[in-house]
């Protein structure tokens, strides 16, 4: 990250102006910097940058859009600022992918008002991976908002990509509240490819046990993904244990009543992969990522 950057993020408005100023500025990303700004919340430091940007859209991996950034952090002048001065609520791009995916994965419900009352439109946009504010919502585990987006958005039984539904991102957020509003809502029970964890695979990954009791009675507790890398079978118990979940331990009530399962998973060595290196992997949404061989 760059001084200006540096400055900016640090709601520096005044050191921000000076480094604008001088001959260097060329060397600064100010789209950049204008991000680091909006996703830390100062106001002024926005105001100043936002006299000297090119495309107050652009967009990086890191923050996304400098809109996206203001959502994410729940700066409600920082998000009216950026919406008066042109930044769009459709600009793609980022770790969230759209400026209200970000404002839901972190449950700000007075963020998400503000961009549906913008444009409506955005609560059925999807982002360049297939997902959309649902996903994101239930991932969070912020119920309150989820139910909000719920009540506005009619992709329900959306997909992205991978294949993962916004059951699958609930499972994997933990908000038994959640799964029981999409039950509720008469979702369509996923069909997970063969090649993706099933929501109950998610809920054992985050050792979720009241989640896990709720979808048992939809989902197949021997659903199987093979990987060739590590060379295993995997059931969603077997992903407890090789987690070292402590709801999979012997004495727990959900390792008794799955541990006639547990023959399912393929024994591995460490010098394959190991624990540790596991309990390391997942960014954002992701915790498969150890699973790169599929069969």
């Amino acid at each position: 990250m760059n001084t200006l950057c540096h400055a900016a993020r640090g709601g520096q408005p005044r050191v921000v102006d000076w480094l604008l100023s001088v001959d260097l500025q060329s060397q600064f990303s100010k789209e950049d910097a204008l991000c680091a700004a909006a996703e830390c919340g100062s106001l002024e430091t926005v105001k100043v940058l936002l006299g000297e940007v090119e495309n107050i859209n652009s967009y990086n991996q890191l923050h996304g859009t400098a809109l996206q950034a203001a959502c994410r952090g729940g700066h409600e002048n920082v998000v009216k600022l950026l919406l008066a001065s042109g930044a769009t609520v459709d600009q793609r791009g980022g770790p969230h992918g759209l400026a209200l995916s970000a404002a839901a994965i972190k449950g700000h419900i007075h963020i998400i008002r503000l961009l549906i009352e913008h444009d409506a439109t955005c609560v059925d946009l999807i982002d360049d991976l297939g997902r959309n504010a649902l996903h994101f919502s239930a991932r969070g585990g912020h119920a309150a908002a989820f139910k909000y987006l719920l009540s506005t958005c009619k992709q329900l039984d959306s997909v992205d990509i991978k294949g993962n539904s916004v059951l699958h991102q609930a499972a994997s957020g933990g908000s038994r509240e959640i799964v029981q509003s999409l039950l509720d809502c008469g979702i369509t029970f996923p069909a997970s490819p063969s090649d993706i964890w099933s929501p109950l695979h998610w809920a054992y990954r985050g050792e979720f046990g009241d989640v896990i009791d709720l979808l048992k009675s939809f989902c197949s507790s021997e659903d199987v993904i093979e990987t060739v890398q590590p060379p295993c079978l995997w059931i969603p118990f077997s992903v407890g244990v090789y987690h070292k979940n402590r709801i999979c331990s012997p004495k727990s009530k959900t390792s008794t009543q799955d541990s006639g399962l547990q023959s399912t998973i393929v024994e591995t060595t460490e010098n394959i992969i190991s624990n540790t290196e596991a309990e390391c992997h997942g960014h954002f949404t992701c915790n498969e990522c150890y699973h790169v061989s599929l069969l």
